[in-house]
């Protein structure tokens, strides 16, 4: 679960990705500003994210206290394969979405559905990177914040294993700091799943002092501090 801010190379990725998506039939399902894509023998799958979607819109909207105000559309790969030629190569295998949030796309990994549970939270994950980004609008944001944020709002709980995770992380000094998180996307498996739970953990902690409903201020700070240091950094490289 990912999300990528606009890239000089994003471009060549839609070209190719429109290439990718006009090899089979598309089944489309609107939800709200939601468009949701994906081939004719996933349209009963297509329903039921459809469902989860809809759901989802309903509490960010409240929660946020905003709406999205452009038009998402939301791609269901048919296959694996076509997962990969839809983003970009450097994706890690462990990823099951993706969240485009510039463009307002979302890429979703076939074979979810098996998993309902699961297919809800990846929905409810990668649709928070979307109004983050609505609120920063062009500001920046630390990964593990952002990251953070989506799992605590898709409901993500700590399991036993998990627990035993951090635990043993802690205990052998292999935490790692907040600020490599961002580098997420290079990590392999175990790593991932480490980075994604200090993120959660660390903004559940947040929650835990300011409340749920500090979220949108927590953002909101987080991002204007990032701009405003740097604007600091340019200013002393100009001077």
């Amino acid at each position: 679960m990912l999300t990528l801010e606009k890239t000089s190379k994003f471009y060549i990725y839609i070209f190719l990705f429109a290439g990718v998506m006009s090899t089979y039939a598309l089944f489309d399902e609107r939800v709200g500003n939601f468009i949701i894509h994906s081939s004719d023998d996933d349209s009963l799958i297509t329903q039921q994210l459809a469902n989860f979607v809809h759901d989802c819109q309903l509490n960010y909207d409240l929660f946020f206290e905003q709406r999205l105000n452009h038009s998402v559309h939301i791609y269901l790969a048919a296959s694996e394969e076509e997962y990969k030629k839809m983003n970009p190569p450097y994706l890690p295998e462990w990823s099951s979405g993706i969240a485009f949030t510039r463009q307002r796309i979302i890429i979703l990994k076939p074979g979810l559905y098996y998993e309902p549970k699961r297919y809800r939270e990846t929905i409810f994950h990668e649709i928070a990177h979307l109004y983050i980004a609505e609120i920063i609008e062009d500001g920046s944001l630390p990964l593990w914040i952002n990251e953070g944020i989506a799992m605590y709002l898709s409901g993500k709980n700590i399991s036993w294993q998990e627990s035993i995770t951090i635990g043993n992380a802690l205990m052998s000094e292999k935490l790692f700091e907040l600020g490599a998180i961002d580098s997420v996307i290079f990590f392999n498996s175990a790593q991932a799943d480490l980075a994604y739970l200090e993120s959660f953990l660390a903004v559940q902690f947040l929650i835990t002092r300011h409340g749920e409903k500090s979220i949108p201020t927590i953002i909101r700070y987080f991002s204007t501090e990032i701009e405003l240091q740097h604007q600091a950094n340019g200013q002393c490289k100009n001077s």
